[in-house]
């Protein structure tokens, strides 16, 4: 019997122990487990929110005296300093020259490959991104992001062009077409076009709606707004140009007509000089052939453009 009764105070004491020991999963995502002295209960684990003193360090959620060897960086928290390993966790950057994890690099320092240097500017290649943990380099904008010299904004200035993801003060030759995206009213962009959007027409190099350039009394030709139609080009109508069938035929009658006399010297040319004609080749000739040649080209400008 006494057995018996020994045996379930055993019981019971090991069970109340073993209550009175808080686990990893019964403490809050925000608590530590702490080590304590119960006068009653002896040494037993609680759940806190803070680290002791004398107890600061967090390894794997319990609070001990010291980090091991094992562990290479740290990190001040709430609740104490955690002990970590390489590299610092996300949204973190290693201190340079220290073995501490910072949740902001200093606004004076730049996060470059994780670790937050005293540097003002970034290597080649890379670009300056504000972020939530400070200035960091990297090697591509993110989305939505435009690329500024060597800095990544979220906008170009009012005085610059967006062409691709890039701010311009021109546009390049592959898209020369400026067009004032209006979509977002509150940061309207001046974007550089390879062709102008449906509805708009080209004017020195701009894209304006089509009825802005006919309200003007300009006209229309190839997507293109001009004060008058250029040559060969007639009107139409009152606000389109289209090629003259009379100005193309005579066009097309002068350069055949300037081909086949410029193919006659050629070979009037070749006969008095074989003698075949009792004629003979002076030094002068090519001298005498260019000038003719420039005659020629007179005449057929006269014919062209009148």
């Amino acid at each position: 019997m006494k057995l018996f009764f020994l045996f379930h105070f055993l019981a019971f004491f090991a069970l109340s122990f073993q209550n009175s020991q808080a686990k990893d999963d019964d403490c809050l995502p925000n608590e530590v487990i702490v080590r304590v002295f119960d006068e009653y209960d002896g040494w037993k684990h609680q759940c806190k929110k803070v680290c002791p003193e004398e107890h600061k360090y967090i390894d794997k959620k319990r609070c001990v005296e010291f980090c091991a060897d094992t562990y290479d960086l740290q990190q001040k928290i709430k609740q104490g300093i955690l002990c970590l390993k390489s590299p610092c966790p996300t949204k973190t950057s290693q201190l340079g020259g220290t073995n501490q994890c910072v949740e902001m690099c200093p606004q004076n320092m730049l996060i470059i490959n994780g670790i937050c240097k005293n540097s003002t500017s970034c290597p080649d290649g890379t670009y300056k991104e504000n972020s939530t943990i400070g200035m960091v380099c990297v090697g591509k904008c993110s989305s939505a992001l435009y690329v500024d010299g060597n800095r990544c904004v979220k906008k170009c200035s009012s005085k610059q062009v967006i062409e691709g993801i890039n701010c311009s003060d021109n546009c390049s030759s592959a898209k020369p077409y400026r067009f004032l995206n209006v979509s977002d009213y509150e940061n309207p962009m001046t974007v550089c076009m390879l062709h102008c959007p449906k509805g708009f027409v080209n004017f020195q190099n701009k894209c304006i709606e089509y009825d802005d350039c006919i309200g003007k009394y300009r006209v229309v030709y190839q997507d293109g707004c001009y004060d008058s139609c250029p040559p060969p080009t007639v009107l139409d109508s009152q606000t389109t140009c289209s090629y003259d069938i009379v100005v193309l035929y005579t066009t097309l009658e002068a350069v055949s007509f300037s081909l086949a006399f410029i193919l006659f010297l050629s070979i009037l040319v070749m006969c008095c000089c074989k003698g075949r004609l009792g004629c003979k080749c002076k030094p002068s000739s090519a001298k005498e052939l260019e000038d003719v040649a420039t005659l020629v080209d007179e005449s057929n400008e006269e014919i062209l453009y009148g």
